[in-house]
């Protein structure tokens, strides 16, 4: 959670959300990584009850699309009642949708090849880890460049050192 907060926390600052808002938005929205599968709690629940993972993952889809739903009728309610955040009107385009789909289409078909794969008998659970990780390097180097500008070691020492540091302060707490 302390992650997504500090990736999420300060654009819903900088469009001027109430903090204790924007601490519940992000709270909830941190469950939703709990719920909806590829989850590792799913995996770690799965095995210690000695239930098959496909059954755990398949149980929690539809709880996960219902929390996701309902705090978007929240947050949006909320939003529009207390007219918070910066409320820009933007006209609704179908090429814009269509264009923005087929850019972030390698990013959008992760999902599709996580559990696909697990469905499909393709890969275990363990082993979609791997996969997807791989995956999303893949398109991370080769089709979106975001990878070229830093060597591959100096990235993941980068985030090891976020998540070590948001992991201590979440200790000393």
């Amino acid at each position: 959670m302390g992650l997504l907060r500090a990736g999420i926390g300060p654009q819903l600052e900088n469009e001027r959300y109430p903090k204790n808002f924007a601490a519940g938005l992000v709270a909830v929205g941190a469950t939703l990584g709990i719920m909806i599968p590829p989850s590792l709690s799913f995996i770690i629940i799965g095995t210690m009850v000695g239930l098959p993972i496909i059954t755990i993952f398949t149980a929690g889809i539809l709880p996960g699309i219902f929390e996701a739903f309902g705090l978007s009728i929240v947050a949006y309610y909320l939003t529009r009642k207390n007219n918070w955040g910066i409320i820009e009107k933007e006209t609704f385009s179908m090429g814009a949708v269509t264009k923005y789909s087929g850019r972030a289409s390698g990013v959008l078909f992760t999902p599709f090849l996580i559990l696909g794969g697990i469905y499909l008998g393709w890969v275990t659970p363990t082993e979609v880890a791997a996969v997807a990780a791989g995956y999303c390097l893949f398109i991370a180097y080769f089709v979106y460049g975001y990878l070229y500008s830093y060597p591959l070691w100096q990235v993941t020492y980068k985030r090891a050192s976020e998540v070590h540091a948001n992991r201590w302060s979440e200790v000393q707490e």
